[in-house]
């Protein structure tokens, strides 16, 4: 059925594979997800059913190669009132832009679909090239705090980075 449907194309990875296959550049792809998100709220909205309302997590795929390089997405923190925006990108494929153009297309994405205003992200002080990203997306540096590992393995002193659109 067509629910049914909806269901297996509700995530942008992995069918993010087949969009892909006809961008030249791999920066159109922040346009790519943008439109595959605006057709999922289009077609969520047909079928009368709500997307998941507070955690949208994607799968990065290189073009040229088809190589999973990262993942990141969104998650709605009430407490902040704000979408809080996360990824990772493997070692071996920092400083190519690919987190910047990530970070751009979930960005995108929360403002286009979700109607986010603001966002907040983190980033372990250890890393301050992911703050050099945030900054480069239009986030601006707020205060220092800390933050757990996905698997809550690690503890990271962190600093806070806020885009209100």
């Amino acid at each position: 059925t067509r629910a049914e449907n909806f269901e297996e194309t509700h995530m942008l990875y992995p069918p993010v594979a087949d969009l892909l296959k006809n961008v030249q550049s791999r920066y159109l792809l922040v346009n790519v997800v943008a439109q595959r998100a605006r057709d999922l709220a289009a077609e969520a909205e047909e079928l009368q059913e709500e997307l998941d309302s507070d955690s949208y997590e994607w799968g990065f795929e290189r073009k040229e190669d088809g190589k999973l390089i990262g993942s990141g997405g969104v998650y709605y923190k009430k407490e902040k009132a704000a979408w809080t925006l996360g990824y990772n990108i493997m070692k071996d494929c920092w400083h190519q832009g690919y987190t910047t153009e990530a970070a751009r297309a979930i960005i995108k994405f929360g403002i286009e679909v979700l109607g986010a205003k603001k966002f907040i992200a983190y980033h372990a002080k250890d890393n301050p090239n992911s703050g050099k990203v945030m900054e480069k997306v239009g986030f601006h540096y707020v205060e220092d705090g800390e933050y757990d590992s996905f698997d809550g393995t690690k503890h990271f002193e962190s600093k806070c980075y806020e885009l209100i659109v």
